[in-house]
């Protein structure tokens, strides 16, 4: 379905056989793509608790023929150059783990996915190069065997496309959008490359003697802002129909930045298999903000919302030991 140009829409029947009948070299149609890849890493066991590593990997994704348009060329491979140092430990008598990572990747033709909005159908195109650096971190500790935490932490130091000139973009465009072909998007960032995300969890279990066991949950995370899809600049045009439009800014609506928090207490009887949760989940009420499945079409952006403050009561059995 296409949009009409009067705020309405009309079918237009298409099948790959009629793709295929107007450009009949899509047939039998195959291109070759071949890479050398590779893998260096070096660590060192300093004791039986701490490993430092380094990493090298040049990495490897094949062309591919878009189902829409199977007359065009295929998208050019995709490189990566990741590079990687960290290290690995357990501290306190085992109690902590604390896993650390930094990473730096160089993408060359990093594909990217993108809607046609004459067949509302995803295509893929290459870009220039991209940057992503970034720091992670775990950690888990365990005191005794009553608690348990858990907790990571990660940000982007950059994340960008080095140079995407002719990038496509969506600008809008009456009742809809349309495909913006001629856009620039260097220096923008990757799509859904929030600056940071964290998230902390708790599990404690509370004996009740003779009765049985109470065991408490929560998380909380929080997730950055991020982009849902490439955006950029457009410079200045005529539509299929004449009419003239003005440079801008094509972008996707912003995902806001989420705190989520759950919580759960499970009693269980010490001799037998039933159990019993109270729960409640996004306790801080973040529903009415954009959830991270957002599809992009010839109308514009549909998007799903998260469903808010919801409780509940669960009752089980686990049937053996």
């Amino acid at each position: 379905y296409v949009p009409d140009g009067a705020g309405g829409v009309f079918a237009r029947p298409q099948t790959i056989g009629d793709v295929c009948a107007a450009a009949p070299e899509c047939g039998g149609r195959s291109t070759g793509f071949s890479e050398l890849t590779y893998h260096l890493v070096i660590n060192h066991t300093f004791s039986d608790d701490l490993l430092v590593y380094a990493s090298y990997n040049r990495g490897f994704k094949s062309g591919v023929y878009n189902i829409s348009s199977l007359s065009a060329r295929a998208t050019e491979p995709e490189t990566i150059d990741a590079f990687e140092v960290g290290l690995k430990s357990q501290l306190f008598d085992r109690k902590l783990t604390l896993n650390l990572a930094g990473y730096y990747y160089k993408y060359d033709n990093l594909q990217v996915p993108v809607v046609d909005p004459a067949t509302n159908t995803q295509i893929s195109i290459n870009a220039a190069k991209a940057t992503i650096s970034g720091f992670e971190a775990e950690m888990s500790f365990r005191p005794d065997d009553r608690l348990t935490l858990n907790g990571s932490f990660s940000t982007y130091f950059q994340s960008e496309y080095d140079s995407f000139p002719n990038c496509e973009i969506y600008r809008p465009a009456g009742v809809g959008l349309a495909l913006a072909t001629n856009a620039d998007c260097s220096g923008e960032d990757l799509p859904v490359t929030p600056n940071i995300m964290a998230s902390i969890s708790a599990n404690y279990k509370l004996p009740l003697g003779r009765d049985g066991e109470l065991e408490l949950a929560g998380l909380l995370s929080y997730t950055d802002e991020f982009d849902h899809a490439t955006h950029g600049f457009y410079p200045a045009g005529i539509d299929a129909g004449g009419t003239p439009y003005p440079a801008g800014e094509g972008r996707a609506p912003i995902q806001k930045s989420l705190t989520t928090l759950n919580l759960s207490a499970t009693f269980r009887p010490l001799k037998d298999n039933l159990y019993v949760t109270v729960w409640g989940r996004d306790l801080l009420n973040q529903g009415d903000r954009v959830f991270r499945n957002m599809q992009t079409t010839t109308f514009g952006y549909s998007t799903a919302l998260g469903r808010g403050i919801t409780g509940g009561v669960t009752i089980g059995y686990k049937f053996g030991s």
